[in-house]
């Protein structure tokens, strides 16, 4: 069987629920979409992605493309409506399950309920793997909190989501072809770069010094 994993702000390897979830599978494809969307500029001249933002995306998108491969893996990326991309990889019929990262916003959380309510025999799975706590563990019994004070306390004896490592091996790649756009290569300049590896560099020097 084959899985789909869609990623979105979770372009790492080390402590990726949802990439150790969707391992588990006999193939497994790897999907990020660009959405075209955020590319575009208004009669402004404003775009969603500015110019420093899209350079640090450029940079983990590389990043995570050196590291897959390593793994004999492969990132795929496309441009595009992100729901039509996905719909029509859904109904090549290659994917029995398709895996992500728990999303929080409305247009992301609309869009995965839509995808999902269209097909119901296959598998649709979220992870926590961009916050401290799983969802399920947080829960406000009187409403949630009208300070921070409170919502700090009531979170007092909840566990933090626990980690995870780096997947060992990957399954290989789902056997289908894919319009692809060339990773793009890391940006020459001054400005924190993006990437794990990069985010990792910078850890260890901020607590060796």
């Amino acid at each position: 069987m084959s899985t789909l994993y869609w990623l979105n702000d979770d372009l790492r390897l080390q402590d990726n629920p949802a990439l150790n979830a969707a391992a588990q599978d006999d193939a497994l494809t790897i999907l990020f979409c660009l959405d075209e969307r955020r590319l575009k500029t208004d009669r402004f001249s404003n775009s969603q992605m500015g110019e420093h933002r899209w350079g640090f995306l450029r940079d983990s998108l590389q990043d995570l493309h050196i590291g897959l491969a390593k793994l004999g893996q492969q990132l795929n990326i496309l441009e595009g409506n992100p729901q039509l991309i996905v719909t029509s990889l859904l109904d090549s019929g290659r994917f029995h399950r398709i895996v992500r990262s728990r999303q929080h916003s409305s247009d992301k959380t609309v869009m995965w309920q839509s995808l999902r309510l269209a097909y119901p025999n296959i598998l649709f799975e979220e992870y926590d793997s961009t916050t401290l706590y799983l969802q399920d563990k947080v829960q406000f019994t009187n409403g949630f909190p009208a300070t921070f004070s409170a919502f700090r306390r009531a979170l007092d004896t909840v566990e933090f989501r626990p980690s995870s490592t780096q997947p060992a091996s990957l399954p290989a790649p789902t056997l289908i072809k894919l319009d692809s756009a060339m990773v793009p290569g890391a940006s020459n300049t001054q400005r924190p770069r993006g990437g794990e590896t990069a985010g990792a560099q910078h850890l260890y020097q901020y607590f060796s010094t």
